[in-house]
């Protein structure tokens, strides 16, 4: 976590900080500390967001939606990890291909 803690620093304007805010979030669920997961993952969302500027899909956007849905359904939330993936759904199936795993996954967490 401090390794990427430190990659991500100040940097809050690159896509690969989306990436690293992604993985902290995932290492820190790992650790069992949901509320700083959520909230790397929510960083992650917001700046996802701003990176993609005017355009419809992003699949970082998506990725980012996709994390807080997770981390939602696993912490019980069901109805805000549908709500969170079908965000994540909207961003994802322009911007990757129909079997891609993280549409299955935000399709799952649909249901």
């Amino acid at each position: 976590v401090s390794s990427l803690t430190a990659l991500i620093g100040e940097r809050l304007t690159l896509p690969s900080t989306v990436n690293a805010l992604l993985l902290r979030s995932t290492a820190q669920q790992r650790a069992g500390l949901l509320e700083a997961a959520l909230a790397d993952a929510r960083a992650a969302r917001n700046l996802a967001r701003r990176l993609q500027g005017d355009k419809p899909t992003s699949v970082r956007t998506g990725l980012a939606w996709l994390a807080i849905a997770q981390l939602l359904s696993d912490a019980g939330k069901a109805d805000d990890a549908r709500r969170e993936s079908a965000q994540a759904l909207r961003q994802l199936q322009d911007a990757v291909d129909a079997d891609h795993p993280a549409l299955e996954q935000a399709r799952a967490l649909l249901k």
